[in-house]
């Protein structure tokens, strides 16, 4: 009979250590990190995993920083942009960039249009099914469908 009071207290005391407190918190760059200790140094979010409530509160220290402090901080990270080397406006395509998507696109062009006159001339398509691996004929409505495609691409590749 002492054994179920004995399991009930390690119960009870194993329940309410399980239970906790974490800290969600940002940093300059905006990434979220959740810890079990609360930052100092900034404002964070009290997070209880019994509950899986959010309750916002602030850390001492990140409320004890004067206006000045805030704004030198705030500095610090807009100076920190701007020494960043800004993206340059995309360099116009070389000579031999441009022969390259010329020759894909006459090879595109090619092959729509060898396409489209395969749906056109043959009755009945058989093709293998991607899902399953096994031959398959294609319906009519498929068959239409894919000529739109095909029209629509020579629009695209062929002008």
């Amino acid at each position: 009979m002492k054994i179920v009071p004995i399991f009930l207290l390690l119960a009870f005391v194993s329940f309410g250590a399980s239970a906790g407190k974490f800290y969600k918190w940002e940093d300059d760059e905006g990434v979220v990190h959740y810890t079990a200790i609360a930052p100092g140094h900034r404002a964070s979010e009290t997070i209880e995993t019994q509950s899986g409530k959010h309750q916002p509160s602030s850390s001492k220290q990140a409320d004890d920083k004067t206006e000045a402090e805030k704004k030198a901080i705030k500095g610090e990270a807009e100076l920190k942009k701007a020494a960043e080397p800004k993206k340059s406006e995309a360099a116009p395509p070389t000579k031999q960039e441009l022969v390259k998507t010329r020759e894909q696109t006459e090879k595109n062009c090619t092959q729509t249009r060898k396409n489209l006159e395969t749906l056109n001339t043959r009755g009945r398509m058989r093709f293998e099914d991607p899902d399953t691996g096994e031959l398959r004929y294609l319906s009519p409505e498929e068959i239409t469908s894919k000529k739109e495609k095909a029209k629509k691409n020579i629009d695209e590749f062929c002008n």
